[in-house]
């Protein structure tokens, strides 16, 4: 459901047509793997700027980077501002991170119905599930969250937020890089023949089960990739 997480003044926060929302999507992730999120906005009115804080519900999950955006919309939405966790313009807010972009010399920022914007990079950390909670107001230094209309008034979006889990890791990726193909049994070979980096975790190598990473798990990973054999781990128990 939507969250509010923080009071507005509704005398200055006011979107007279259909309520805009903003989200973010659910997603799987996996621990160590940097991935995006991607950032929804639906709006009914073109939007000239806006000032997003989110907090992270599980604070030991997820850190971002710095600047962590993947810009889809184009210069549409440039410049973007980007603050990390504890890090707000001087201020400290725990596991808080911002984005905002404020334009004038333009017509539209944002054109109506925009639907996926931007995504965020994030790092997972530890196993788990956590959702995003948009910050409205929070003191000190004023942070706050809202979209800016043509006529430069506020608008207070509804936010709904998907849910971030994040697994251990990806059973047959053994070169963590968050997908399963050639390139893991090529990295297995040069790990048990040639003396290559071990995986890590070396359980998510174990493609078979059989409790040892041999190179049995570099025949099952081609037998998927190739033939469409069991999917890794498929056979554990």
């Amino acid at each position: 459901p939507p969250c509010s997480c923080g009071t507005y003044n509704p005398a200055y926060y006011f979107d007279p047509g259909v309520r805009d929302t903003v989200s973010f999507a659910s997603d799987t992730l996996y621990v160590g793997i940097p991935e995006y999120i991607e950032f929804n906005l639906f709006n009914d009115e073109a939007i000239r700027s806006f000032s997003f804080n989110w907090n992270v519900e599980n604070t030991t999950l997820l850190r971002t980077p710095w600047r962590p955006i993947h810009d889809i919309a184009g210069p549409r939405i440039n410049p973007l501002y980007v603050t990390e966790p504890n890090d707000y313009e001087g201020f400290s807010i725990p596991n808080q991170f911002g984005l905002s972009s404020w334009r004038y010399e333009i017509d539209t920022l944002i054109s109506p119905g925009s639907g996926h914007v931007f995504s965020f990079q994030f790092e997972p950390l530890v196993p788990g599930t956590t959702k995003f909670l948009m910050v409205n107001y929070e003191p000190p230094g004023n942070a706050e969250s809202m979209l800016t209309g043509m006529d430069n008034n506020a608008i207070l979006p509804v936010f709904v937020s998907g849910t971030i889990t994040v697994l251990p890791f990806l059973c047959g990726d053994a070169d963590k890089n968050a997908q399963v193909n050639i390139s893991d049994a090529v990295f297995l070979i040069n790990y048990i023949f040639g003396g290559g980096a071990a995986p890590n975790p070396l359980e998510s190598a174990d493609s078979d089960c059989s409790g040892a990473v041999t190179i049995s798990d570099v025949v099952y990973l081609i037998n998927y990739v190739f033939f469409g054999g069991p999917a890794p781990c498929a056979m554990c128990p």
